[in-house]
């Protein structure tokens, strides 16, 4: 079923508004006109339509009111409501880190598509802390329905912190393995003795499996 858009609302909205102005304007030129007539037919016709005209004034008012405020209970529901939760979805992610904001049961076209990338985003900061703190090693499986930018940036944040933890580690390795071979170095007089004794440590610290 496809979703009505904020203008079609808001189109039909004002419609109907006109729509109910333009019956109640009808009537009334119809009674006004009856009344004129039944001058001619006598004072009591006339005085019944004169009060006829007078109620009509009253309903007129009663009904333009009820017409405006059911059609801006519609409105509320059908776009109010719907500013309010995207208002709360963003506070809630940047804010408060709510996670538990539901939409409303119906929402216009655009409000559903800034409501999905509201989702998108808010997926994407919880795997940027993930990630960060050490909790999550790769993409999550939801990143291939990702937008193009934030699946890129998910996958080259992903490649640079596992590139720079294997940097930290080769790094960490050289400086103890390296202590190691300088302090073997004061125990060998021969470097070929030397050499065949400290390859293999360092080859290892490197993580070759030969040299």
């Amino acid at each position: 079923m496809r979703r009505w858009s904020t203008s079609e609302y808001l189109g039909i909205g004002l419609a109907a508004l006109v729509a109910g102005m333009g019956l109640i304007i009808l009537l009334g030129v119809w009674l006004i006109t009856q009344r004129d007539a039944a001058l001619l037919t006598g004072v009591e016709n006339w005085t019944k339509w004169d009060k006829a005209l007078s109620l009509w004034a009253y309903g007129a008012l009663l009904f333009l009111f009820l017409l405006l405020s059911v059609i801006a209970l519609w409105w509320w529901n059908a776009i109010g409501r719907t500013l309010l939760s995207l208002r709360d979805k963003i506070r809630g992610i940047l804010w408060e880190s709510r996670k538990d904001i539901t939409p409303p049961p119906s929402l216009p076209a655009e409000a559903e598509s800034l409501w999905k990338a509201f989702e998108e985003l808010e997926a994407f900061l919880q795997f940027l802390e993930e990630i960060t703190t050490g909790k999550r090693k790769s993409l999550p499986p939801q990143a291939t329905e990702w937008s193009p930018l934030l699946r890129d940036l998910a996958i080259n944040l992903t490649n640079h912190i596992t590139l720079t933890a294997q940097r930290s580690s080769l790094n960490e390795n050289l400086l103890n393995q390296g202590i190691e071979i300088l302090r073997r170095s004061q125990k060998h007089a021969q470097i070929a003795s030397y050499l065949s004794e400290v390859a293999p440590i360092f080859l290892q610290s490197i993580g070759a499996s030969m040299g």
